[in-house]
């Protein structure tokens, strides 16, 4: 599942490290989705606001 350029499998590498790649890469997809739930909210508030 985990593979690098050169196809070497990441569990050679630390599971610290992974783990701590992981996290940031969930967070960063949770704020993705709630920075677009919130930009849609502003877009209908603006449009019914405008009519």
């Amino acid at each position: 599942m985990y593979k690098d350029m050169n196809g070497n499998d990441f569990r050679g590498f630390s599971n610290d490290k992974q783990r701590k790649f992981y996290r940031i890469t969930r967070a960063i997809k949770i704020g993705n989705i709630i920075a677009t739930v919130i930009l849609l909210i502003f877009i209908i508030q603006y449009l019914i606001g405008v009519n």
